[in-house]
């Protein structure tokens, strides 16, 4: 498996037989198994990005972040294989940089979070600070615990998980969310969103 091996570990053959086609018919799109991951990890982030973007369904600036990280989390639970792969980095596939074009989906994903996080502070959910730092903290508060779970480090099952992960990131909250965040985020259900859209 290429997530365990790296792409050193990996063949055209197997990479083929991982995505149900033959390697003659991989050939004839990709070059060579460092192309193909590229294209791995091109098309984790354009499936990230169509998860974040439900959340621009939200109703307030809360809403929407909080379905933004809901959402981030779903995709790295629904889709481990293309997660950790589009975070282990470019030396993972044999490269010393991503292409252009992957790397600016890469930042187009971080910026997303950040305008999230933007809102919320403008809004008065978050303590005041720079949207791209408190971004990072939380990003990288998330990716840790996905990625220690998602590699088999933590053995506990799927539900317990997202407990805990509910759990410890409300206690990161704490530190970083205003009253006003306080005071919402608890009660905040789907049958509740119209309410709190309602708050002045």
């Amino acid at each position: 498996c290429y997530v365990q091996e790296g792409v050193a570990g990996v063949s055209m053959r197997g990479l083929a037989r991982e995505l149900g086609v033959s390697a003659p018919a991989l050939y004839r799109h990709f070059a060579s198994k460092e192309e193909v991951m590229v294209g791995v990890v091109s098309e984790a982030y354009s499936r990230m990005a169509q998860y974040l973007h439900r959340a621009l369904e939200g109703r307030t600036a809360l809403e929407r972040f909080r379905l933004a990280g809901e959402a981030y989390v779903s995709f790295a639970m629904e889709h481990p294989r293309m997660y950790l792969t589009m975070y282990a980095g470019p030396s993972f596939i044999g490269m010393q940089v991503y292409p252009e074009s992957v790397a600016q989906r890469g930042c187009a994903i971080g910026q997303f979070w950040n305008d999230r996080v933007r809102e919320c502070i403008q809004d008065g959910y978050l303590k005041p600070g720079s949207p791209d730092e408190l971004g990072t903290t939380m990003w990288a508060h998330a990716h840790g615990l996905l990625s220690i779970y998602l590699r088999g480090i933590l053995e506990i099952g799927e539900d317990e998980f997202r407990r805990a992960f509910d759990a410890s990131f409300w206690r990161m909250m704490t530190g970083l969310g205003t009253e006003r965040f306080d005071a919402l985020w608890a009660g905040l259900q789907n049958e509740e969103i119209e309410a709190v859209a309602l708050t002045p």
